[in-house]
Formats: structure tokens, C-alpha cells, sequence
């Protein structure tokens, strides 16, 4: 598992911060899109992200569902974060343990 996640974020923090924010900023370009109101969604790697999102986003984020995050607490430092970087409505699904 140590192994896939360390695939898994290989690009860096800087990377993956780069590609949220740069999403972000594209949903708040649509003319379709409340860009008061973003939510993010996702699954394994996907609600890890959204986790990340939630706490490094926390003025765009305003709700997020993370669905069994994937490797959220692994990692030195770990890229899990305290709750109180997390402002927005948050429901986590997961299973018994979370490696």
C-alpha cells in the first residue's frame, strides 16, 4: 500500500495543488456554474484529493464528500490535516480502518 500511494502522489504537493487550483479557478469561469457554491466529490485517490481540496481550499470549497480516501494518513509528514483547516460541510465515508 506504502508503495501505490507513494505513486500515487509522485508529482509533489506543489503538482496537485497546481491542478486544484487550477480547476477551481476553471469552474469559476463557467458562466453555468454558482462559483459560491463548489463541491468536490470523490473515491480512493479521488477522496483523498477531495479531503486535500477541503483544507487547502477552504475559501472555494464549500462542501465535500470523500469516500474511502485513500492513503489520508500516510505519509511523513502526513497530508492529513487538522479539522479546523476544513470550513466547509464535510461528510467522509469509510470503512473500519483507513491505512
Amino acid at each position: 500500500m506504502a508503495k501505490a500511494i507513494a505513486t500515487m502522489t509522485a508529482g509533489g504537493r506543489q503538482q496537485s495543488d497546481g491542478r486544484r487550483r487550477r480547476a477551481i479557478a476553471h469552474l469559476k469561469s463557467q458562466g453555468t456554474v454558482k462559483a459560491s457554491s463548489i463541491g468536490v466529490i470523490g473515491f480512493c485517490m479521488g477522496g483523498r484529493l477531495t479531503y486535500l481540496a477541503a483544507a487547502h481550499h477552504a475559501n472555494d470549497i464549500k462542501a465535500a464528500v470523500p469516500y474511502y480516501p485513500g492513503g489520508l494518513t500516510m505519509g511523513n509528514p502526513s497530508r492529513f490535516r487538522a479539522p479546523a483547516e476544513i470550513k466547509c460541510p464535510m461528510y467522509c465515508s469509510s470503512g473500519a480502518r483507513i491505512n
